[in-house]
């Protein structure tokens, strides 16, 4: 059953996709999969309160109210991961170069950002009440200013423009087919193939680790091996394995 996209609020401009989801939230129950959909953004939302910079019928805005109420508390990561696999395969449909997830949940292309997520649930219980996933997708912006050594879009990567509206209905079928393996709890299967796309793994990389009593951060050396249960990074280090919430781990150039 595909439920996401059962129902479209297409707007011209609002101030973040999110925040107009979580209005109608507030207001009274909406329809399952339900998605508001933007041309622009006067203030959008990325990880840890960062801000999404679109420029305006450029790129893919948009933002999912769900009821997951099958997945309890500790197993929220999983939507994460089965949605960073659904925006992962679409991006992979227009390009041949090197797509990885970037822990938690940043695509990436030759290790440039090209997609972000941000994950709003609300708690019943153990259960998850409803929740709101933002998803910003570069697509035909050519021009990133200073950002433009971390960001990339698909018209930079392939030199031409692309359909908005042909790349949002691959993005859909995508989300469609990853959110249905959550519903059946194929959670195995879901962090097997998050982990085999997952950014760095098994690789020896460079991290820092953010110091509450220092400016300086601490330096570690290790290889990713994968996720707990939780979506805690697993890092090998000193032949130990240690996980970390994010923020509490950062990567390093190489």
């Amino acid at each position: 059953m595909n439920i996401i996209g059962s129902n479209y609020i297409v707007l011209n401009e609002i101030n973040s996709t999110n925040e107009y989801a979580s209005n109608l939230l507030s207001q009274f129950k909406q329809l399952d999969g339900t998605i508001v959909l933007t041309n622009y953004q006067t203030n959008g939302k990325g990880q840890a309160n960062n801000i999404w910079i679109s420029e305006k019928g450029r790129n893919l805005l948009i933002s999912i109210i769900l009821y997951p109420k099958f997945l309890t508390i500790e197993r929220q990561f999983c939507l994460s991961m089965a949605i960073s696999l659904g925006i992962l395969n679409t991006i992979k449909t227009f390009t041949k170069s090197d797509v990885k997830v970037k822990w938690p949940n940043d695509i990436i292309v030759d290790e440039k950002k090209i997609a972000g997520v941000l994950i709003k649930n609300t708690i019943s219980g153990n259960r998850i009440k409803n929740t709101i996933v933002g998803i910003g997708i570069n697509i035909n912006q050519k021009d990133f200013k200073s950002l433009k050594d971390i960001a990339v879009s698909l018209s930079l990567i392939e030199n031409k423009i692309f359909d908005l509206k042909y790349i949002l209905k691959i993005l859909i079928k995508n989300l469609n087919i990853y959110y249905n393996k959550l519903s059946l709890l194929q959670v195995d299967k879901l962090k097997a193939e998050y982990e085999e796309n997952l950014f760095r793994i098994n690789e020896l990389t460079t991290f820092q680790i953010p110091s509450k009593e220092s400016l300086n951060a601490k330096i570690i050396k290790g290889k990713i091996t994968g996720v707990d249960n939780y979506g805690k990074l697993c890092v090998l280090s000193d032949g130990k394995i240690k996980t970390f919430m994010h923020k509490e781990i950062a990567f390093t150039k190489k």
